[in-house]
């Protein structure tokens, strides 16, 4: 959030890729979805 508040765009959308893990582990799943919410993001 603080990346995106100073209006580093693609720094925030960097960091979704961060958010794939559950449980602690990656999971391809979120992985992929990660990489297509950023995607949209920076569309």
């Amino acid at each position: 959030l603080r990346k995106l508040n100073a209006g580093d765009y693609a720094g925030a959308a960097d960091e979704f890729l961060r958010w794939n893990k559950a449980g602690g582990k990656v999971l391809n799943g979120l992985t992929r979805r990660r990489e297509a919410e950023r995607a949209l993001f920076l569309s």
